[in-house]
């Protein structure tokens, strides 16, 4: 009976061996698939880096087979610049082409480098433009405000579904500072004088 014992102790310490054995090398083997996976990550980081580093050194000079994969690029960028624009356009702002900063559509000057920016021009979209006006002064204003930022009016709007809808709204009065000055005639506490009768 003991000799029966001893032999399952001893196939049991066995069996125990192997499967610890078994399981370091699982480990191990999942340690060394873990470090592969890294150093793919790696390769792909710095393949991706030699193929734009290479782009950009050569861009304009690369034929053949790589020629399409160019072309794609360039379009791809320049899809990006037009959506970043437009994203600039809803928050009211351009970017300095001097020194980057953000500044606002209307400025004549950066407000961080001083330099004169060129004037501003709202980029054509598809489809006809439509555009809106605060009817206290007559300057535009931009879709997304609720006030006008020259002379705080609030902008009330009707549904508009079609151009044709917009442009049924009736365009704001002329106001006093967008009226041509004339010389011959001076206002004086609500009346207009005429300098000829006076």
């Amino acid at each position: 009976m003991a000799n029966i014992l001893d032999d399952l102790g001893k196939k049991l310490s066995e069996a125990g061996k192997s499967t610890l054995a078994k399981t370091r090398e699982m480990s191990s083997v999942s340690k060394l698939n873990s470090a592969i996976r890294a150093e793919e990550r790696t390769q792909e980081s710095l393949f991706m880096q030699l193929g734009k580093e290479y782009y950009t050194l050569h861009e304009d000079a690369v034929g053949g087979d790589f020629a399409d994969i160019v072309r794609e690029i360039r379009e791809s960028k320049e899809r990006s610049a037009e959506l970043a624009e437009q994203i600039n356009e809803i928050r009211g702002i351009r970017i300095c082409p001097e020194c980057g900063a953000e500044v606002p559509l209307g400025a004549i000057f950066c407000n961080i480098c001083g330099v004169k920016l060129p004037e501003y021009e709202a980029p054509e979209r598809e489809g006809k433009q439509v555009t809106e006006r605060c009817p206290g002064c007559g300057r535009e204003v931009h879709e997304t405000d609720k006030f006008c930022l020259t002379c705080g009016t609030k902008i009330e709007r009707k549904e508009i579904e079609t151009v044709e809808d917009a442009e049924t709204i009736s365009a704001p009065e002329e106001t006093a500072e967008e009226r041509p000055h004339d010389p011959e005639k001076e206002v004086f506490s609500g009346e207009v004088v005429d300098e000829k009768d006076a």
